[in-house]
């Protein structure tokens, strides 16, 4: 009987992808009580994480969840999988959005080493004469900064000097 239990509980432990030891903080509302659930992932993947905290839930609950790393925040709904009392909870993320996703996929990409995805470029619309008027205002800027800390004995003059000769001529080749 034993046997039994053991065996079907590895089948529910069967996951889709893979997981990886990420730290993130979480924080979860339960939809239908309301309740809030704060805890750290220790266990994350595209599929879903395992929330390190003392309050679970029941198996079943649907919670709002947000996973938040590094200054970057994930949020998906999510369904308790497993729950443990006083240990935590597994859960499985339910239809993240794909910008959802490629937050979790920059994270495990960072500790896997994997190639990062290239930004979407088609969204960034270039305007030369704003760029050109934001780049004469930083060539000011630094010219401006040299010249006072020249000013002010912090940078020496012939090194001033010679830092403002090559920003100018790196100005010259724009």
């Amino acid at each position: 009987m034993e046997k039994k239990a053991n065996a079907h509980r590895r089948e529910g432990e069967r996951r889709r992808h893979a997981r990886f030891a990420i730290s993130a903080s979480v924080e979860a509302v339960e939809l239908q009580s309301k309740a809030r659930i704060s805890g750290r992932s220790s266990d994350l993947g595209l599929g879903g994480c395992y929330v390190d905290t003392i309050s679970s839930l029941p198996v079943g609950a649907i919670v709002k969840m947000r996973l938040t790393n590094q200054g970057q925040s994930f949020e998906s709904k999510a369904k308790v999988v497993l729950s443990s009392v006083g240990m935590g909870m597994g859960m499985m993320f339910m239809s993240p959005g794909p910008d959802q996703l490629r937050i979790l996929e920059g994270w495990i990409g960072e500790v896997t080493g994997a190639p990062q995805p290239e930004p979407d470029l088609s969204e960034i619309k270039t305007q030369p004469h704003v760029n050109a008027e934001l780049g004469s205002i930083q060539s000011d800027a630094v010219s401006d900064l040299v010249t006072e800390l020249m000013r002010t004995g912090v940078l020496a003059d012939s090194k001033g000097r010679e830092i403002l000769k090559k920003h100018q001529a790196a100005n010259r080749g724009r």
